[in-house]
């Protein structure tokens, strides 16, 4: 068994299956006598400093606060069980629909299943209630519900699938009489899909909306697949016969690239509703598209040919923000215009975790056509909305209160759609009346508790009255201590307590008269799909430039030079040898360009080597796709290549090259095929904007690597990331090599349950020769709760052959971004020091906020014989400023103190750190800073412009590899002129970020 040491959060694994069984009347809410307890506090691991003040802000109102309503019915649908997904509808009699499922392990027989429960009327009481379990025997882990035109109920249900290990199927449920009986309901599998486990984690905090009836009360819903074979995010309809799965039928509605990179548009939990003519139209606050541009809400509509791909539509309307949870609903008006309350996630300078209304009147796929609204919520306020139209078209918004938990409501009356709009808001639940509801009885290892609310979901009945069903959670700070005597502090974990659905309704608060609103905030245009500040202008100035603490320092360059200035070039390195002579690789990135090159290439220069003639090389390979350089203890290069597999289909070959002789000369090289893989590029698919640092040689120069193969076709079970060796003839004998997989896999008659990930490592070794790694992107998905995606490192101390003696810790949250990535040096006593570049995380601060820190570069080292526990790791934030220090590259000098080169996101270019003492005490380091090179100084040395197809463009510095030489810094690093440019001739204008040229670069400086 492999060893963790992890800072776990909770998951309960929830197990059900199909089959119904009917069961009348709800438990009622447990009795207890626990006094109320203090509110918990739960600090994230690296505190952010503070935030650089909106000096220009528009001020924006308080919404109108008006008396509570009269509340009618507020009830745990059942408190005796953890439960999720809570749904409410309303037929026209008046009757209420709910539906929810059971959030409970697979343990001491407890329920898994999902629920539907019907009241005819006085449902404040529960006998009046009567329910039917459906799904039973199955892992549910999703349930949402609609009614047809006259009262049916329709369900979706999601489940753990038969067929497919970590897949999920979806059952169509239907009942048309006698529905709290078994034998009124049909359920009818209808699709299976697999490969989205990690788009899936945020299920629990974020509401499913992807399931509606069209006018006529067909079914028809949305998944996301993201196997290989039917990648891609999906359409499903159904108009008659739907018991049937023959009746079913999808569509593909986003674009995928197929072989070899598998990748497509991503949108995550969108929002499907339907006009009055049954055309479909989706949004969704977390899409990601194809071209690497930013995430941003999206609004799509099909008009004609639905179940063509091309017949699909989208526009990008505003920025997503850096958060972990973004989210969106949609409605539609009597004239079928589209109406969106969208919560944005943070934006630089303290800027977003707002709620905003968007509204659109024509010609929809038209960005300049929408406008949009701050409503007003204090930041961070405003999450999950769901959003409902009143008979004239007015909006009506149920949102999670942050500040006070529970859940609150908001509404226009007038002028809605323009910027006299008065919206006032009310809160329904907080987080005291949740306590007077059941005050929780937490367990004797817990010293604290809070109520929060999620996932609302709101109707409205024929008079107005609204409804909200929600699921209310408790959480406790809780101590574990597996063994109390070996001195190793407990662990604290924000442990979850209770979940409940919960149902609540009240009188129609609608007509209170609104009070003199404040200054209005102004109605904004959205640009269409413009990039926001990421793409710097061609002077090298940025949008929005923050500025590093302490001001960087000026660096004298003494080497500044292009590799190549025709062709793209890509995947830069440099080394240095005792001589001072200088290495580089790289390869040639034009396989897109007919007849372009797609070589590697090695050079070296002994003197001279401003002057581009003084290098001298050979090329390697085609189809090349990463290459990696080590120089050995004797000088002599070796070389990782990766290359597009002439073996397998979606796959890389894995070639290892080094030089025995001239290695200005193809004779002096032995090069040998000694791996190749499947099915990486589905998982690592920003291969252009992460470094590459997964080969190394050991203090013997021997060569070793790691990779990530998911070739199910030929071995099912050889799947995970590898650990490959050789010796001896490493160039002429591929019997030499071997490998090991280091990460777990946990398998049941021959196929895989769960499996351990990580993506984009970083290999290194100890002065004994013992490999340590580090990802940023490391998923545990074996004997432990943890369900979030951590900075992982990896230990192997003896027998690395061996798989169960490599061990691993899951350290600091990854942060919700495409781009997290992490680098590892070893010190002289073997300690590892970790440069990490954090994506967007949420913390929970004493007074009950939860700001949202933007990436940042994190510096950590372990100085404990045992780094396999995160109480032995200490860490700081180097203090770089928002979104500065990507792709970071750490090195030691002499006496072991930390260097670490990055990307400078916020501005472009290539940014240089150092700390001299004390450099993982936030109390006493001193980290400096500067930058190497800007776009300014990128634009002079080699001027570009963009065509008139773009409307912007500027370079910035992507992947820099560090190297010090007697304690110079060296820096190799791709140079890309990227440009903001209209794709096609479509009608309204789709815009992408284009990478116009990119250029392998290296840099020489004096250590400031």
């Amino acid at each position: 068994m492999r060893t963790y040491g992890m800072t776990l959060l909770s998951l309960l694994v929830i197990c059900v299956g199909i089959g119904v069984t009917g069961t009348r009347g709800f438990a009622q809410a447990p009795a207890t006598t626990q006094a109320e307890p203090a509110h918990a506090i739960f600090l994230p691991l690296v505190v952010q400093q503070a935030g650089k003040p909106d000096d220009g802000a528009t001020a924006t109102p308080t919404p109108t606060t008006n008396p509570a309503p009269q509340t009618r019915l507020a009830m745990f649908l059942d408190p005796t069980w953890k439960t999720s997904n809570a749904n409410v509808v309303v037929d026209r009699a008046g009757g209420e629909h709910v539906a929810f499922y059971y959030y409970e392990p697979a343990i001491e027989q407890r329920p898994q299943h999902a629920l539907y429960a019907y009241c005819a009327r006085d449902c404040d009481s529960a006998a009046h209630w009567q329910s039917v379990a459906l799904a039973q025997g199955k892992l549910v882990s999703e349930v949402q519900l609609m009614l047809t035109g006259n009262g049916k109920p329709r369900l979706l249900i999601r489940t753990n699938s038969d067929s497919l290990p970590n897949g999920n199927d979806f059952y169509y449920a239907a009942c048309d009489s006698n529905c709290i009986t078994a034998s009124g309901w049909t359920m009818t599998l209808v699709r299976t899909n697999g490969g989205t486990a990690t788009l899936e984690f945020k299920d629990d905090d974020l509401p499913q909306r992807t399931f509606a009836l069209d006018p006529a009360g067909h079914p028809r819903f949305l998944y996301v697949d993201g196997r290989n074979s039917s990648l891609g995010t999906f359409y499903v309809y159904c108009d008659s016969g739907c018991d049937q799965q023959a009746a079913w039928q999808a569509v593909r509605v986003n674009r995928v690239v197929q072989s070899p990179q598998y990748r497509d548009d991503n949108f995550y939990y969108p929002t499907l509703t339907f006009t009055t003519d049954g055309k479909p139209r989706i949004v969704s606050a977390d899409f990601f598209p194809l071209d690497d541009g930013d995430s941003v809400l999206a609004y799509i509509e099909c008009n004609a040919a639905c179940d063509q791909s091309e017949s699909w539509q989208a526009v990008e309307l505003m920025v997503r923000g850096a958060g972990a949870e973004p989210s969106a609903d949609l409605a539609l008006d009597a004239d079928n215009r589209p109406r969106i309350a969208f919560y944005q996630e943070g934006l630089l300078e303290g800027q977003g975790n707002k709620l905003y209304y968007l509204w659109c009147d024509n010609d929809c796929l038209d960005a300049t056509n929408w406008q949009h609204r701050d409503l007003g919520l204090p930041t961070m306020n405003g999450q999950e909305p769901d959003l409902e139209l009143d008979s004239a078209g007015r909006p009506r918004i149920a949102y999670a209160d942050y500040d006070q938990g529970g859940v609150g409501l908001l509404w226009c009356n007038t002028d809605c759609e323009t910027t006299n709009a008065q919206w006032q808001k009310q809160q329904i639940e907080d987080r005291a009346q949740l306590y007077q509801a059941w005050p929780v009885a937490y367990p004797p290892h817990c010293d604290g508790g809070i109520w929060d609310g999620n996932t609302p979901k709101l109707v409205l009945t024929g008079n107005g009255d609204p409804q909200i069903a929600y699921d209310g959670t408790y959480h406790a700070r809780c101590y574990y201590d597996d063994d109390p005597s070996d001195n190793i502090p407990p662990t604290l974990e924000f442990h979850l307590i209770v979940r409940s659905a919960r149902l609540v309704s009240f009188a129609n608060p609608f007509n209170v008269p609104v009070e003199e609103p404040g200054t209005p905030t102004p109605t904004r245009t959205p640009t269409a799909t413009q990039t926001p500040t990421a793409t710097p202008s061609p002077t090298g100035e940025s949008t929005g430039t923050l500025t590093p603490t302490p001001t960087p320092v000026a660096v004298n360059k003494t080497l500044a030079l292009f590799a190549d200035t025709q062709w793209k070039t890509s995947s830069a390195s440099v080394a240095v040898d005792s001589n001072g002579g200088k290495h580089r690789a790289y390869y040639y990135d034009e396989a897109t360009t007919a007849g372009g090159p797609t070589n590697a290439v090695y050079q070296q220069c002994t003197s001279g080597c401003d002057n581009p003639n003084n290098w001298h090389g050979v090329s390697f390979a085609a189809d090349v796709n990463e290459v990696q350089l080590k120089l050995d203890p004797a000088g002599k290069p070796h070389l990782l290549i990766r290359t597009v597999s002439t073996q397998v289909a979606n796959g890389f070959d894995y070639y290892y090259a080094l030089c025995t002789g001239d290695c200005t000369q193809p004779g002096g090289w032995q090069m040998l095929n000694v791996a190749y893989s499947v099915g990486g590029s589905l998982y690592e698919q920003h291969d252009a904007e992460q470094p590459q640092r997964s080969f190394a040689l050991d203090p013997n120069g021997h060569p070793r690597f790691v990779y990530l193969d998911d070739d199910r076709s030929v071995n099912s079970l050889h799947v995970g990331i590898f650990y490959v060796w050789c010796d001896i003839d490493c160039g002429t004998d591929i019997n030499q090599w071997q490998e090991v997989m280091i990460t777990d896999i946990s398998v049941w008659d021959g196929q895989i349950e769960s499996q351990e990930r990580a993506y984009y490592l970083a290999l290194a070794f100890t002065p004994q020769g013992q490999p340590r790694l580090v990802t940023a992107e490391y998923y545990p998905s074996f004997t432990t709760t943890d369900t979030v995606w951590r900075l992982g490192y990896f230990e192997c101390d003896e027998m690395c052959e061996t798989d169960y003696l490599w061990s691993a810790v899951a350290l600091y949250e990854r942060g919700t971004g495409p781009l997290p990535s992490a680098d590892l040096a070893i010190d002289a006593n073997g300690y590892p020091h970790v440069a990490f570049y954090q994506q967007a995380t949420e913390g929970i601060m004493p007074d009950g906020s939860r700001p949202t820190f933007p990436p940042r570069l994190i510096y950590a080292s372990c100085t404990d014989s045992n780094c396999m526990t995160n109480w032995n790791w200490d860490s700081v934030e180097v203090g770089l400023g928002d979104n500065n220090g990507g792709a970071p590259d750490i090195e030691l000098d002499a006496q072991g103190r930390p260097r670490i080169a990055y990307s400078l996101g916020a501005t472009g270019g290539i940014g240089y750190s150092w700390c001299n003492s004390n450099c993982a005490d936030w109390s006493a380091a001193i980290w400096q800073h500067a930058v190497v090179e800007t776009p300014a100084q990128l634009q002079a040395a080699l001027p570009k412009s963009h065509p008139d197809t773009c409307d912007q463009g500027g370079w910035t510095g992507l992947t820099p590899v560090l190297n010090l030489a007697n304690g110079t810094p060296h820096i190799a690093y791709d140079a890309a002129y990227v440009a903001h440019c209209q794709q096609g001739d479509t009608t309204p204008a789709t815009w992408h970020d284009e990478v116009l040229m990119r250029a392998a670069r290296v840099v020489s400086f004096n250590q400031p």
